[in-house]
């Protein structure tokens, strides 16, 4: 049965504005439950959402965006040609055992913790170059928590500052068009044509790459290309989309963390006073304003979940802003605490993912952030938001971060506490 209210939460955009409060009904009332205008499964609970995750089998990795893309108007599609030929390919982020396991394989290396943290100089640099620019009247989202993983994503793919001016523009254009619960025509002729120019410089770059390898990401993926462990559009697709898991995500987790902080004084000022409570601070924000609101599958073959029959084909939607509040797993789940014990199975949130699709680029999210986080907090640690200010979250559904976030450093008077 539809539930209505959910159901107009999607259509009038009330699901972006206030994601908690629908996917918190939806989680009480059917934590599986079939949604007729998005044509999906919701998954809500964490227990659900974290089997549908675990197995890969029964609900794959592809097929969710190329059934998108096929719900475009009529004679759509055929207007779109590189962004559904791109989608029907099984790079990295699309692929399931065992494709997935061989491209995990041979490019997981350069994602470990041990490799990530030979960045860290690297980051703070490009965070402290930032900040030194900023304006007055800085803007976290604008200023730095947008143009870090932009820098970071080029240095370890090693596009050069002239190849990577279109990066922003093709990330945000591809949340764009996923991001609306039915396809919009021109986000998709949008991103087309962005593919157009993204795929085009990628093919050139390995090119150069085979020719003169440097100590870069794209040599390696140049090189496995040409001895055949990965084909050329696994390359290409694995590359594109390293851009965006690397850049929206990491964009949202910065501007989250410090919004969460900055709307709690007490937290705020205790990470300020002891640095070391930063990294249980980041992995709260990931519980409570995760950076991605859902992880989309396709269910294989008919089966059952939570009791409910699935049909094959049926796209299936772990939210993962329901599972990380479900009062099942964690205590007043809707309660921001830093010091919030969330080690072992039975805290942890599903923020990164979960199972072999586990997030690959977690180490460098966890080294990206608390730099950029400290930084701000040493220059302004008296910061505090505009008076009135009010969040604007990005309208997307799948995404979770703000549009802008000015902070404003706080001048103690004479008297004051």
């Amino acid at each position: 049965m539809a539930l209505l209210d959910v159901e107009d939460a999607f259509r009038s955009g009330e699901v972006v504005h206030n994601p908690h409060t629908v996917y918190r009904r939806l989680r009480e009332r059917a934590p599986i439950y079939w949604s007729p205008y998005l044509g999906q499964w919701l998954v809500t609970s964490c227990e659900l959402v974290e089997e549908v995750l675990r197995k890969p089998r029964l609900f794959s990795n592809f097929g969710f965006d190329t059934g998108y893309i096929g719900r475009l108007p009529d004679g759509e599609r055929e207007r779109v040609p590189t962004l559904d030929h791109h989608f029907q390919q099984r790079g990295l982020i699309q692929a399931d055992p065992p494709e997935h396991t061989r491209l995990r394989r041979a490019l997981g290396g350069h994602f470990t913790a041990k490799v990530v943290e030979q960045l860290e100089d690297r980051i703070q640099a490009a965070v402290d170059d930032l900040l030194s620019a900023a304006p007055a009247e800085l803007d976290i989202i604008r200023d730095l928590a947008g143009p870090l993983p932009v820098r970071v994503v080029a240095e370890l793919l090693g596009v050069d500052e002239e190849d990577c001016k279109g990066f922003p523009r093709w990330s945000a254009d591809a949340v764009r068009f996923f991001g609306t619960p039915i396809p919009d025509a021109d986000n998709a002729h949008r991103l087309d044509a962005d593919l157009v120019e993204w795929r085009g410089l990628l093919e050139r770059l390995l090119r150069e790459r085979q020719v003169e390898p440097r100590d870069d990401l794209l040599s390696t993926v140049a090189q496995l290309v040409e001895v055949g462990a990965i084909s050329h559009e696994e390359a290409l697709f694995t590359c594109v989309h390293l851009l965006i898991a690397g850049h929206e995500t990491t964009t949202n987790l910065i501007g989250n963390t410090l919004f969460c902080l900055l709307s709690h004084p007490d937290a705020l000022r205790a990470t300020v006073e002891d640095p070391a409570l930063l990294p249980g601070a980041i992995e709260e924000v990931l519980r409570v304003e995760p950076p991605i609101q859902r992880v989309r599958r396709v269910a294989t073959e008919a089966c059952e979940l939570g009791g409910v029959a699935i049909a094959a084909g049926q796209p299936v939607i772990a939210v993962l802003f329901a599972a990380n509040r479900d009062p099942a797993r964690f205590v007043d789940p809707d309660r921001f605490d830093i010091l919030r014990d969330l080690g072992g199975s039975a805290q942890r949130h599903t923020s990164f993912g979960h199972g072999v699709h586990f997030c690959l680029g977690a180490p460098l999210a966890r080294l990206e952030a608390p730099i950029a986080v400290q930084a701000v907090l040493n220059r302004h640690p008296r910061a505090v938001l505009p008076d009135g200010f009010v969040p604007a979250w990005q309208p997307t559904i799948n995404m979770h971060g703000l549009r802008s976030l000015p902070i404003t450093s706080h001048v103690a008077t004479a008297g004051s506490a």
